[in-house]
């Protein structure tokens, strides 16, 4: 069994101690106790005031909070949402494309002169093959979209399916 010891201390001071012993929920030797390893642990000194200045210290904390938090939205902003978006264009094109991509309108097509000039003018079958021409490549060209890259140059892509190419390549090749 322990031994108890008496220490003198003010009247007020012992009311006030074992008021909070109550509150904490221990005997007082145990809170004691504890206080002490605390002061030891952390080499706090009762004598000595504490130098921290409360305000200043939380409102350099919160400075720095909102440096990390604009740190991590510029992190987002140029890494995590084009990998995103360059993990979307891999597994869903359709997808990712109208993510991250605009479409924009290509540069009006200039009339090409052609040095071949067809055997008949005004025959019906060069005129159809013609008109259909030019649909099947203002088709294509509607489905040309602007891919704004962030790391490279940008670049134009073809929204098509495999197969709708190959049968636009079927029908040119039979003209």
């Amino acid at each position: 069994m322990s031994t108890f010891s008496t220490i003198s201390i003010k009247v007020e001071t012992a009311k006030r101690f074992r008021t909070f012993s109550k509150e904490t929920g221990g005997s007082n030797t145990e809170v004691l106790e504890l206080m002490l390893e605390y002061f030891h642990k952390y080499q706090i000194s009762p004598s000595h005031k504490a130098k921290i200045d409360l305000p200043a210290l939380d409102e350099k904390i919160q400075k720095r909070l909102n440096a990390i938090v604009a740190i991590i939205k510029e992190i987002e902003k140029t890494q995590t949402q084009p990998t995103l978006a360059m993990l979307q264009l891999l597994f869903d094109p359709a997808q990712a494309t109208s993510i991250s991509s605009s479409r924009i309108p290509l540069p009006p097509v200039q009339e090409i002169s052609s040095p071949i000039k067809p055997a008949r003018e005004g025959n019906i079958f060069v005129d159809r093959a013609k008109e259909e021409i030019k649909k099947d490549l203002e088709y294509i060209l509607s489905k040309v979209i602007l891919v704004k890259r962030t790391f490279g140059p940008d670049k134009y892509v073809l929204e098509m399916e495999g197969e709708e190419l190959e049968r636009m390549r079927r029908k040119l090749n039979a003209y």
